[in-house]
């Protein structure tokens, strides 16, 4: 395999990474916004 070859292999796969880490700390935000939201909710106690 020549060295470009393998260069460009290292980059796609840590743009991959980089990727499906930050959507997992996009989710992990999106959950904590919800409980945090979903604790102010409950403080304001709607009748349901």
């Amino acid at each position: 395999m020549p060295d470009s070859e393998q260069h460009e292999l290292r980059r796609i796969t840590h743009q991959v990474l980089v990727r499906f880490v930050n959507r997992k700390h996009y989710a992990y935000d999106v959950l904590v916004d919800y409980s945090c939201m979903t604790r102010h909710m409950s403080h304001i106690s709607l009748p349901i």
